[in-house]
């Protein structure tokens, strides 16, 4: 047999900084984004955080809070089978 390496996607964290590591200072989301680029890797824990408070410079906000995410008014956790119910 020959060994295989597996590897694992690390916390959401490390996981986001990653993809947002591999964009070019040109890159259309980066440019949308601007500043707020460098916060996905907080924001990036908003979809875990149900019916949470969080706090930014211009006040509260629910995290799940369906005006932020419109087309997805229904909180679907990421642990099987609400995953396998999203059409």
């Amino acid at each position: 047999m020959m060994p295989v390496n597996f590897f694992a996607l690390g916390p959401h964290p490390e996981s986001t900084q990653a993809a947002v590591d591999t964009l070019g200072a040109d890159d259309a989301l980066v440019r949308r984004l601007g500043a707020e680029t460098g916060r996905l890797s907080e924001y990036c824990w908003m979809a875990d955080w149900r019916r949470q408070l969080h706090r930014e410079a211009g006040g509260w906000f629910y995290t799940d809070d369906y005006l932020l995410f419109p087309t997805m008014s229904t909180h679907r956790d990421h642990l099987c089978p609400e995953v396998k119910e999203i059409d």
